[in-house]
């Protein structure tokens, strides 16, 4: 059961990293998140819910 939680863990870090990338890319650029990346971020967001 550890093991299972601490993956879980590990795939929430990877996730919350992957969509601060996106937004501090766009923020970096002074642009808004193209669709693609709105559309990567709600992914990501529907994902961390699960």
């Amino acid at each position: 059961m550890f093991k299972k939680l601490l993956e879980l863990r590990q795939q929430k870090a990877a996730i919350e990293a992957e969509m601060r990338s996106i937004l501090t890319k766009a923020d970096e650029e002074k642009r808004s998140t193209t669709e693609a990346e709105g559309a990567k971020l709600m992914n990501s967001a529907h994902k961390l819910k699960i």
